[in-house]
């Protein structure tokens, strides 16, 4: 009997996985024009770990950065806060005053397009009204990278 629910839950977690992958895939090909025609005014929002912008960044943009997990964005949460409230921009910190404006584009990536989600959902419900989850660093270089070659 424990042998039936273990490979159940196996199939449950081989099957959220393959939707999730889908579910990326799909994100990826919808988002792709959007990350090509992006214009001077968008946003990049890398919420990967330190470490994991240190072994790659995303070099063909500016970007801004907070650490978001699956479960959590407060860094997120409090740097858009705390830009609300500023002044001016204290020099050598990431500059979020652009999402003052809640109509500023903002395209959000990290590893897998899973943290992003995330961060997408919590901008939304920010009121945040035109956030794209860019999936991968690597999907928003190649994103870039046809959009130069047009």
């Amino acid at each position: 009997m424990g042998h039936i629910t273990a490979i159940t839950d196996l199939d449950k977690a081989i099957g959220k996985c393959m939707a999730f992958m889908c579910e990326s895939l799909i994100t990826l090909a919808a988002n792709e024009p959007f990350i090509r025609t992006a214009d001077s005014k968008t946003l990049y929002l890398d919420v990967r770990r330190n470490d994991e912008i240190e072994e790659k960044r995303l070099e063909e943009k500016p970007f801004l950065h907070a650490v978001c997990t699956l479960e959590d964005c407060t860094e997120l949460i409090e740097k858009i806060e705390l830009a609300q409230n500023m002044l001016y921009v204290v020099p050598g910190t990431d500059d979020f005053s652009a999402l003052r404006d809640k109509s500023t584009p903002v395209i959000v990536f990290c590893r897998s397009g899973r943290r992003a989600g995330k961060a997408k959902e919590q901008l939304e419900g920010m009121g945040y009204l035109n956030v794209i989850n860019g999936g991968s660093i690597e999907d928003v270089q190649k994103a870039l990278a046809n959009a130069t070659k047009k």
